[in-house]
């Protein structure tokens, strides 16, 4: 209800949020769960310790245009999902809004075409073995795979401990981005 609520404040805001977005994911940890909503492709991982390696655990999927539920959504919608490049969400017969995610909060004008902001909530047990977790955008997840970003953390936080191994997970997308 939360992120539903969230983007319909947005239809009301001062901020133009016609053909501009954002995504989300969140988690809540109670006893010895993960509760994790997600919208958009925006993603949770636990890196987990099996047999002395360290193995991403995805808490969250995510929401790209071609993943064939979405699409099937948004194509019920009225919507089309084309790749050029990457796969995107458009109106039917318009270049708009050539949204690359299927849900958002925000991208109103996509909103018609199936685009939601309803979160796809997970549960995930904690086991002793889970050793972190790490929440990012597709800033990072575009560049480096969730296995890689958890064995980089891994090592990072053995040496230079969790804050020193996020900034260079940043570092590292960024860098990446440039190339």
């Amino acid at each position: 209800r939360t992120c539903l609520s969230v983007n319909k404040a947005l239809h009301s805001s001062s901020i133009d949020c016609f053909v501009s977005g954002t995504t989300c994911v969140a988690s809540y940890i109670r006893d010895d769960t993960i509760y994790t909503a997600n919208v958009g492709d925006s993603r949770a991982v636990v890196g987990r310790l099996e047999r002395g390696k360290i193995k991403a655990i995805e808490l969250s999927s995510d929401h790209k245009p071609d993943r064939p539920d979405e699409q099937r959504r948004i194509e019920a919608s009225g919507g089309e999902v084309f790749e050029d490049g990457v796969w995107r969400v458009y109106q039917a017969g318009m270049e708009i809004p050539g949204l690359a995610m299927a849900r958002s909060f925000g991208d109103l004008c996509a909103e018609r075409v199936g685009v939601t902001a309803e979160p796809e909530i997970t549960t995930h047990k904690i086991t002793p073995d889970d050793q972190f977790c790490i929440w990012a955008s597709d800033g990072v997840w575009e560049f480096i795979e969730s296995q890689q970003c958890c064995e980089i953390v891994w090592e990072m936080m053995q040496k230079d401990g969790a804050a020193q191994a996020g900034t260079y997970v940043v570092k590292l997308s960024v860098d990446k981005w440039h190339e």
